[in-house]
């Protein structure tokens, strides 16, 4: 079944993952079958404005030593079956969703 109360931010960056790491918790949102949430859940109100989040906020930005190529390491997690969603982009059906900052570290300060 469904967790009526999933995990919906799990921020690492600024850690020492490597792509192994991150795609291995790609894979677990998306084996546990919490995401996205119905679109008539519960506001998670400790979200604040982003009370109806309906995917996982995976934070991942920032490794050290960095993730050599992001945009590949999300290619293999679509071609797993594991999609990720940048932030700005449409999330209507997404599981996990990233940073912009993941896949362009120059994002990070700007507006």
């Amino acid at each position: 079944g469904r967790a009526s109360r999933p995990l919906m931010q799990l921020l690492l960056g600024y850690n020492q993952l490597t792509a192994v790491g991150v795609e291995a918790l790609v894979k677990a949102a998306h084996d546990c079958n919490s995401y996205p949430r119905p679109f008539d859940a519960m506001p998670l109100v400790t979200l604040g404005k982003y009370s109806q989040r309906r995917c996982l906020l995976l934070g991942v930005e920032q490794q050290k030593p960095g993730i050599k190529d992001p945009n590949e390491l999300l290619k293999r997690c679509a071609e797993a079956g594991h999609p990720v969603c940048l932030l700005g982009s449409d999330s209507t059906n997404a599981v996990v969703q990233m940073p912009q900052t993941f896949v362009r570290p120059s994002a990070i300060g700007s507006a």
